[in-house]
């Protein structure tokens, strides 16, 4: 829903979700039914981000675009991530370069390589990655292996400075 809509309706929690991305080195959970407002407040999120005095760079996925083919095939799935992590931050794609160095420490590793060593170097600043209908993952093979990836991004803040430059908002029903 635009974020003028006056069809909007605020929750108590969407406070507590806009003061948070206002932080650095955050993460973000928001779950519940089909049209809840969960997408709304992302974009609510999203442009608190980008307009808040951090100016945090923002980039937008929506895993309805995942093919089938890319959720059933998890180096498939990996690999166009970071392509479309490159296209949205407009940084040249490397993941080709990157999977021939790396690949063979596995898909989620290397996909974490490449945001590590790679993307958040070339963003120099804050990035809030906002992933919008990630249940769609739900059904796929490699499902445990993402999150726990994601999980660990969570985590690394604590021992690595570079994600603390990464914000995370997911939504999944």
């Amino acid at each position: 829903m635009d974020l003028e809509s006056k069809f909007y309706v605020a929750r108590s929690s969407d406070g507590l979700a806009l003061n948070t991305i206002r932080q650095q080195g955050v993460t973000i959970t928001i779950k519940g039914p089909r049209q809840m407002g969960k997408s709304s407040l992302l974009i609510r999120i999203m442009n608190t981000a980008r307009t808040g005095e951090r100016q945090k760079k923002v980039v937008f996925l929506d895993f309805q675009f995942f093919d089938r083919a890319a959720l059933a095939d998890d180096d498939l799935f990996y690999r166009r991530f970071c392509q479309w992590l490159s296209l949205k931050l407009r940084i040249p794609d490397q993941t080709a370069e990157w999977w021939e160095m790396y690949g063979s420490m596995g898909n989620p590793l290397t996909c974490t390589f490449y945001v590590q060593d790679y993307l958040l170097p070339e963003v120099d600043g804050p990035v809030v990655l906002a992933m919008d209908e990630v249940e769609s993952t739900f059904g796929s093979p490699f499902r445990t292996d993402f999150f726990a990836m994601l999980r660990g991004w969570h985590n690394s803040r604590a021992t690595d400075p570079i994600w603390k430059q990464l914000d995370l908002a997911l939504v999944a029903s």
